[in-house]
């Protein structure tokens, strides 16, 4: 059997390329807040510009971040929608947990409402099609979940 080394060499060399960009991370800057998310994700901004959308190459999974300052909260973004049932909701010290799952079982998703009167109003959220995905993806959402940075934490306007 004859090895095409050419082919082994790229396909490591694409394999080890996405696994570093996945690493390397951008910054998101709104009026609201600063966040960090993997540079090779597509960002795309909420209709309300008070949130963003960051999706992964593979489309497997999708990261999302809301905040504001406003008092009046209102239905944001990743509320239930009409194809979706809520698995699980639960509040502790300020944090509403959620777990989401699509009627035609397509994809999950988990937000986590932060509403603790120290920090802006903000949401952290996570959508996937398959639990292999999640697992991929749950060390660089963490990342992103942690690198949050409100604009009243900065100082900025």
């Amino acid at each position: 059997m004859k090895i095409n080394w050419l082919l082994v060499f790229t396909t490591v060399f694409l394999m080890m390329s996405q696994v570093f960009a996945a690493d390397s991370l951008s910054t998101y800057k709104s009026a609201e807040f600063t966040i960090r998310y993997p540079s090779n994700f597509c960002v795309q901004q909420s209709r309300d510009r008070d949130g963003a959308y960051f999706t992964s190459p593979d489309k497997r999974v999708i990261f999302m971040v809301y905040s504001t300052t406003m008092i009046t909260i209102g239905n944001y973004m990743w509320k239930q929608a009409l194809l979706e049932e809520t698995i699980s909701s639960s509040t502790k010290n300020g944090r509403t947990y959620v777990f989401i799952k699509a009627i035609d079982g397509s994809y999950c998703r988990q937000y986590v409402e932060v509403n603790d009167g120290v920090s802006p109003f903000r949401v952290f959220g996570i959508r996937y099609v398959s639990a292999d995905a999640y697992k991929k993806y749950k060390p660089l959402y963490e990342k992103f979940v942690g690198s949050f940075v409100g604009s009243e934490d900065t100082g900025d306007p």
